[in-house]
């Protein structure tokens, strides 16, 4: 591994997101897709952010495993339920 690390010229760790930051995060990545209604409830944003504890790559998973979840339901919104049902198949 010593061969990589000297290649290796900045190393940082990104901190985990506010469940704040978790819900401006999502709806950010929505509204660059052209989402402009709501599509998660507010306690689908607090359960997706408990669950990944503000990990971005678990965020993006879990969010698209809820919306697929979402889909398989016909779900007109993504709820809490939704988001712990997707978490399972994580």
């Amino acid at each position: 591994m010593r061969r990589y690390e000297q290649r290796i010229v900045l190393k940082f760790e990104l901190a985990p997101l506010s469940e704040l930051q978790t819900k401006d995060y999502i709806l950010h990545h929505l509204k660059l897709k052209g989402r402009k209604d709501p599509l998660f409830k507010d306690n689908a944003f607090l359960a997706i952010h408990k669950i990944s504890n503000g990990v971005k790559r678990i965020i993006n998973n879990l969010s698209l495993k809820a919306l697929m979840f979402g889909v398989i339901k016909k779900a007109s919104t993504i709820d809490e339920e939704i988001v712990y049902q997707a978490s399972k198949e994580l």
